[in-house]
């Protein structure tokens, strides 16, 4: 018993070093938002598709850079893209694509034209409409409004091949190359396209900042009347973060203001203040220790549902401090009295907290460590730090506070008041109750930024991109199974399009038809037409 209190600080002590040496090395803070979200059969196949499906949506980030001047507007799209590139924030900084990899497509097209029909034409095909399709032919070729060469009519006298390419699914649909660069024009303003790829986990703050700080420097640089768009998972996610950092803030510096005029006012002293203090210190920093040692990293939602452990392991210290007033006791008689009501007080919130751990839900099982640490530690220091810290002489309770507490326990003592209290608090709960609702959607607990809310939409009225925010996974045994099996499903997307459920969708076969749709394809240009 006697080195119960050196064997504690050093175990704090330790976890305050582990701490320490886990931020010196950048230990992260998630913001990410699927840690909440329900574990998953582990398929590999599926876990290998979200994980690219992860890389290929959170790392992107879309710039569309504005100027009155075309010319400017270049020149300042070439100024950001050099600072990005130069930060080597990014894997990638596109202003200008690079027309090989088309070229390539378009050659294995050429090869294979014979096999590749737009859904208009095979449609037009299927319905014995061949005839327009021709009537077409002729009337591009001889209105000029396509520069076709001889050798290209001979192997496609239809153009089918033209109308293929043209129906090809586009991601940015309304802008326009111009000197290799993609641009529009709107409302006098010339905006453009800037693609990049971030290195690193996006939803990672370290990332997050380095990112934001590379584009900080960029914007700085660009000529006076330019005007700069953003949108990416990375800017989202850094708004989040910061929102839940300073809420995180907020309740936890109410919550000790609120404790540190409590305990002043009431006990007259700063002593009982400072042990406090202490002891939610400790609890704090042995619950990121152990967060940090089971996962490896810390999210801010245990941050921010953690800040509820000041609220809660205060009450130990201040059950302890309450001793004072009363009856003459020494600090070591103070402990015995209360310390079979602090212990259940203190299992029962324990079993609340760790029911988290039992959830399907990663994020909530750091929260449930982190809170059953914490009180822990917190339950402990209040045990064995503060008997031996404490040196405060009993006195009385003040004046004003005996009176307060008298009368409070004069009203409930009264008969009226105990059928009166519930039928009140019911009253009060009975018109909630009525508008309660369940929505388990993990989107709203996070508040989306309005500003970058407000530049995506500008972004995807501008270049008509949508994001991409959904996905069939397809499993068959071999390429041209898994082709034949989407282009059924597209079916039924084309149905949802043309319905108005979906605004479009895009997928493999509509690049790579399969065999059998090449054949197909082959019969009806040579039945047809």
């Amino acid at each position: 018993m006697r080195y119960r209190l050196p064997i504690w600080l050093a175990l704090v002590a330790i976890a305050l070093a582990y701490v320490a040496i886990a931020g010196w090395n950048g230990t992260h803070i998630r913001s990410n938002l699927l840690a909440l979200l329900p574990d998953e059969s582990r398929d590999p196949v599926v876990e290998a598709s979200k994980q690219r499906v992860k890389e290929l949506s959170f790392q992107k980030a879309v710039f569309l850079v504005g100027h009155a001047e075309p010319t400017h507007a270049i020149k300042a799209a070439e100024a950001l893209a050099h600072s990005l590139t130069t930060s080597q924030n990014f894997q990638t900084v596109t202003l200008r694509p690079d027309s090989s990899g088309m070229a390539a497509l378009l050659s294995a097209f050429q090869t294979h034209g014979q096999g590749l029909l737009s859904s208009s034409d095979r449609a037009a095909l299927t319905a014995d409409q061949g005839q327009n399709l021709a009537q077409r032919a002729l009337g591009s070729v001889f209105a000029g409004l396509l520069p076709v060469p001889v050798a290209t009519l001979e192997n496609d006298p239809f153009l089918l091949l033209h109308s293929y390419l043209a129906a090809l699914p586009n991601p940015a649909p309304l802008l326009r190359m111009r000197d290799g660069i993609l641009l529009r024009k709107v409302d006098g303003m010339t905006w453009i396209y800037l693609d990049t790829r971030i290195k690193g986990d996006p939803l990672s703050l370290s990332i997050q900042k380095q990112v934001a700080d590379a584009v900080t420097r960029g914007e700085a640089a660009l000529p006076t009347g330019t005007m700069l768009l953003r949108t990416g998972a990375v800017f989202f996610a850094r708004a989040g973060a910061d929102a839940a950092m300073m809420e995180a803030g907020t309740i936890g510096g109410v919550s000790i203001l609120g404790g540190i005029i409590l305990v002043v006012v009431v006990f007259r002293g700063v002593g009982p203040l400072l042990m406090n203090v202490a002891a939610i210190a400790i609890g704090i920093i042995c619950a990121a220790a152990s967060v940090i040692a089971l996962f490896d990293s810390l999210h801010v939602i245990t941050l921010l549902m953690g800040t509820s452990l000041i609220g809660v392991s205060v009450d130990y210290g201040l059950h302890y401090c309450c001793g004072r007033v009363g009856a003459g006791q020494t600090p070591q008689q103070r402990l015995p009295r209360i310390l079979p009501g602090l212990t259940l007080g203190l299992a029962t919130t324990l079993i609340g907290y760790a029911c988290l751990a039992i959830a399907p839900l990663p994020g909530l099982r750091q929260v449930a460590v982190f809170t059953v640490v914490g009180l822990g530690a917190a339950f402990i220091s209040v045990v064995i730090l503060f008997p031996a810290v404490d040196r405060a002489p009993q006195r009385a309770a003040p004046a004003w506070l005996s009176a307060i507490v008298a009368e409070l326990w004069r009203i409930a003592d009264r008969g009226w008041f105990r059928w009166a209290a519930p039928i009140l608090i019911l009253a009060i709960a009975l018109p909630g109750i009525a508008y309660f609702t369940a929505n388990d959607d993990v989107r709203r607990l996070q508040k989306q930024d309005g500003d970058l809310l407000r530049q995506q939409r500008q972004i995807e009225g501008i270049t008509g991109f949508a994001p991409q925010g959904h996905y069939l996974l397809i499993d068959a045994p071999d390429t041209e199974s898994a082709l034949r099996a989407e282009e059924d499903v597209g079916k039924h997307l084309d149905g949802m399009v043309a319905s108005g459920i979906l605004t479009g969708w895009r997928g493999l076969s509509q690049w790579v038809p399969s065999t059998h749709r090449q054949n197909q394809n082959r019969r009806l240009v040579s039945d047809r037409l």
